[in-house]
């Protein structure tokens, strides 16, 4: 998860950066994690922290992507969430996991049993664990997109990147930024607000590139040697991006977004 909680360098998530732009009748409580998956954060307990706080009337964002589709060897089991095989229409399915038994491995981190890579659960329904809590705490669940990654290709767009392209594991190929395509989905299937962070900084890193006719602008929103993770300027400038769609997307926290100054 980029909108990233716990650092121990200068890099900077949306999360972070994000109640700078709101009154202070709004309170943002960011439990994000680096590393974690949508199943990662579940088996670890990372999600009951949040669920245990939900109340009515609140908006829980909800951004998975960047870890689920990690599909190499070394990050199946703290990791990788397969979409499961969509049907001729191109739409993932929501396939419910069964929790197994914890390998001894394993065990300290997540206890006697927890949801494995081959559990049968798909990323869509992992993302509609999350969904379904906030709607029986009577919370608004707001679907996120993994933001973009600075992967430009020789013209400066940026080429597609969400994927699971390790061919080792045997385990599913995905193209075109699939995890993307199933939270975009996910929100239209199940009438969910949806903020698109992948297309807002897609744009944002691609009109920074197109501006000087090269990398090096779009470069400074990022950690230094990093084209994951955003530095406190790109945090900030990505986190003021996300506000102005909120305005569009959620107009009930319009009032609540502070206003630009001259």
């Amino acid at each position: 998860m980029t909108m990233s909680r716990w650092c121990t360098s200068l890099e900077r998530g949306w999360g972070m950066m994000f109640a700078n732009f709101f009154t202070e009748d709004v309170v943002v409580d960011n439990h994000a994690r680096n590393g974690r998956s949508s199943k990662s954060f579940i088996d670890e307990g990372l999600w009951q922290n949040v669920l245990d706080k939900i109340k009515p009337g609140d908006y829980v964002f909800i951004q998975f992507g960047h870890n689920d589709c990690s599909n190499g060897a070394g990050y199946l089991e703290d990791r990788y969430v397969p979409l499961g095989e969509p049907n001729k229409k191109g739409i993932y399915p929501i396939n419910e996991g069964k929790k197994v038994r914890t390998p001894d491995s394993y065990f300290e981190k997540y206890g006697n049993s927890f949801y494995s890579y081959d559990c049968g659960g798909t990323y869509k329904w992992y993302l509609m664990q999350y969904v379904n809590v906030a709607l029986e705490a009577g919370a608004t669940p707001v679907l996120v997109t993994p933001v973009s990654r600075m992967y430009f290709d020789g013209k400066g767009r940026i080429t597609p990147h969400h994927d699971s392209k390790d061919t080792s594991t045997k385990t599913q190929i995905t193209r075109n930024n699939a995890y993307v395509a199933a939270v975009r989905q996910l929100a239209k299937e199940q009438k969910i607000l949806l903020i698109d962070g992948f297309e807002i900084t897609k744009n944002l890193y691609e009109k920074a590139y197109s501006d000087c006719g090269n990398k090096i602008e779009a470069k400074e929103l990022m950690f230094a040697g990093d084209s994951t993770h955003n530095n406190k300027q790109g945090g900030f400038v990505i986190a003021g991006e996300f506000a102005k769609e909120i305005k569009k997307v959620i107009p009930e926290l319009a009032p609540s977004i502070k206003k630009k100054k001259n």
